[in-house]
């Protein structure tokens, strides 16, 4: 049985890698589409000048790469404690 302190810790412990590493990725991320295609990331999809293809393109590839970025740290963090539920923490 989980006590409630170990949800605490096991809450804030993947809280901090998805924040820690959604952060690098999102760098890389922004590096990556700035080198490929030479403009700034679309971070703003009203202002003048952002494409709809290039705003919807940002926007689906940051979000599948959140999504990603939480799955693998959660999944990481379980193999590590050695938590082999299917439980959302």
């Amino acid at each position: 049985m989980i006590k409630p302190i170990d949800k605490v810790i096991d809450n804030a412990a993947i809280f901090g890698g998805v924040m820690a590493v959604g952060f690098v990725t999102r760098l890389i991320l922004e590096r990556s589409w700035e080198a490929t295609t030479d403009c700034p990331v679309p971070k703003n999809p009203p202002a003048p000048g952002v494409k709809w293809q290039e705003a919807l393109l940002w926007g689906g590839t940051a979000g599948v790469l959140a999504g990603l970025v939480q799955t693998a740290v959660h999944r990481g963090y379980s193999e590590l404690t050695g938590d082999k539920s299917n439980k959302k923490v």
